[in-house]
């Protein structure tokens, strides 16, 4: 199973040399309207971006899908 993962969000975003208002505005550009504060929820993992917002972080920030997730192993039913 595979969970998101703000701490990479916020990682790839800080390379970028972007603040979560620049990020917000890059939204904006595409017609998006997302705020600073919906994409700092992402970053501490309060909230979790929809599918199509995880596309336009991957466009945005050059990053594939895989790159925001992390792996976890489910407990196995016994």
């Amino acid at each position: 199973m595979f969970i998101w993962n703000g701490k990479k969000l916020s990682k790839a975003r800080k390379e970028k040399g972007m603040t979560i208002h620049d990020l917000a505005y890059e939204f904006h550009k595409r017609k998006v309207e997302i705020t600073p504060q919906a994409i700092s929820l992402w970053e501490t993992n309060k909230t979790t971006p929809t599918f199509v917002n995880v596309i336009y972080l991957c466009q945005i920030l050059g990053k594939d899908m895989w790159y925001f997730t992390k792996r976890v192993n489910p407990k196995r039913r016994r």
